[in-house]
């Protein structure tokens, strides 16, 4: 909830608990050039909790995809557990905490896969952020602190050959500092601040390595914002990442990043984003890929019951 500074906080209007569900049925459609054309059916139920409160509101979503293949295979696409929780503490601070549980697994024909693979990992990720915004005039202040836990099963491929990714399981944990200005009532500039660091469960099996770093980002961009109609964000900055083992090189690299949500009416929604991030290779033991993730959705309400979606997305890892 958003409160305007000079009144105090009220008790919205409506029911004091929301529940909402929704099925979605749609369709993946996947060419890549090591295992052709793949046809698939997703299922993709989802249950939402809200609860309004004088000052605060807080949700909790539960929902999940489930993949059908051509061969008649079923596999987990996604399932998750997502809360936030947002307290207006006073007309100027406003605190925020967001926890996500994520179960994910890859088709077995995805490209990032060994070559045979049969059952594809499933991917855990848990990640709790707490931040704090304060307003102060036309200045705006958020700091935010992030803890990801990420686990991954064994792969096993069609020969019954299994493989341990134990050495990608990781513990990280990342502090963020970010200062805007208002230069209109429309638009912003910012500058931003971070730093983290990641801890592996096990060594790299091929150099006997742990990948632990530290990383570091500094970056600034504009931000433009017009209340239901369109929000744009635009940065660009330098990242480091420091390895804790002196055998390995460390990285710098440019990242940028870019988002657009478009809502030229109340049944349409269309977004895109782009984004960049350095991470150790897992093209090259011991080297570090700069990442670059495009995405875009539309979303369009036939009426309160009926609803169509549509999502696309490319990515590109370059080696430094």
């Amino acid at each position: 909830p958003v409160f305007a500074q000079d009144q105090p906080p009220s008790e919205q209007n409506g029911p004091f608990l929301d529940l909402n569900w929704n099925l979605g049925l749609r369709g993946s459609y996947t060419n890549d050039s090591v295992s052709g054309v793949t046809l698939e059916g997703i299922v993709a139920p989802d249950v939402t909790f809200t609860r309004h409160g004088e000052r605060d509101q807080t949700s909790l979503d539960i929902g999940g995809a489930f993949g059908i293949k051509q061969d008649k295979t079923m596999r987990i696409e996604d399932a998750h557990v997502d809360g936030t929780s947002a307290y207006q503490l006073d007309s100027a601070t406003r605190l925020d905490g967001v926890l996500n549980l994520t179960l994910t697994q890859e088709a077995s024909g995805d490209t990032s896969l060994p070559s045979g693979t049969k059952v594809p990992p499933l991917k855990f990720t848990g990640t709790a952020e707490g931040k704090v915004t304060r307003n102060l005039g036309r200045f705006d202040l958020v700091g935010s602190l992030t803890g990801e836990r990420f686990l991954e099963s064994q792969t096993i491929l069609n020969d019954g050959t299994t493989f341990s990714n134990v050495d990608q399981n990781f513990w990280s944990g990342a502090g963020d500092l970010r200062l805007g200005f208002e230069l209109t009532p429309v638009t912003s500039v910012f500058i931003e601040s971070s730093a983290g660091i990641q801890k592996y469960d096990a060594p790299n099996p091929a150099l006997l390595t742990f990948f632990d770093n530290r990383s570091y980002t500094l970056r600034g961009g504009v931000s433009a914002t017009v209340p239901d109609f369109i929000t744009a964000e635009t940065s660009v900055g330098r990242a480091w990442l420091d390895y804790t083992d002196p055998t390995l090189t460390d990285a710098a690299g440019w990242l940028y990043d870019a988002s657009v949500s478009f809502t030229p009416d109340e049944t349409t929604t269309l977004s895109a984003a782009l984004e960049t991030s350095l991470m150790p290779s897992n093209k090259v033991d011991g080297d570090t890929d700069a990442a670059t993730t495009l995405t875009s959705s539309a979303r369009y309400m036939v009426n309160p019951w009926l609803t169509l979606r549509g999502s696309a997305g490319a990515n590109y890892t370059r080696t430094l």
